[in-house]
């Protein structure tokens, strides 16, 4: 009996042992892929009064240096093009939408193949009162001119509803 569960804690000990340096060799990859970043560095100032809580931003498709970015709770549904330096090229009314609390912006694909769509995260719920959320999904609108100050009207949003199975 004695060479059996010697066998078995020989066993545990070499899969232990295993299983520990493969996390402590993960938890240095990691360690030297984050090393690869470097400190963050300003690029620019968002200075327009209209867009006071950006809590979601994404690069414009096809524009390199340009992003969408969004307020926060308590605005209109719209969108903001700026540049990479904070220079506001255009505010975007979204028709068909409504902003209860955005919380993040994202590219992705839709019904057309051709097109790139934008996703936008109606989840905000810090009060735990909304029982529904929703995902506003609508063609990215196009960006003609990256001329400052225009206004632009995108195409009706679409409303993806849904509700987490444990509630709010």
């Amino acid at each position: 009996m004695f060479p059996g569960t010697c066998r078995r804690w020989v066993g545990r000990i070499v899969y232990f042992s295993c299983l520990l340096s493969a996390c402590l060799s993960c938890w240095q990859w990691e360690r030297v892929w984050a090393q690869e970043y470097g400190r963050p560095v300003r690029v620019g100032t968002i200075n327009d009064a209209r867009i006071d809580e950006i809590s979601g931003m994404v690069p414009i498709t096809g524009h390199p240096d340009y992003f969408w970015v969004h307020n926060d709770s308590k605005d209109t549904a719209r969108l903001f093009a700026v540049r990479k330096d904070g220079g506001l090229v255009a505010e975007v009314e979204l028709p068909g939408a409504s902003n209860t609390d955005y919380e993040d912006i994202a590219t992705g694909p839709g019904s057309d193949p051709a097109r790139s769509y934008l996703f936008i995260a109606d989840t905000g719920n810090n009060a735990l009162n909304r029982s529904e959320l929703v995902i506003w999904r609508l063609p990215e609108p196009r960006l003609n001119s990256t001329n400052l100050g225009q206004r632009l009207v995108a195409e009706r949003s679409e409303a993806i509803r849904f509700r987490y199975p444990t509630g709010t």
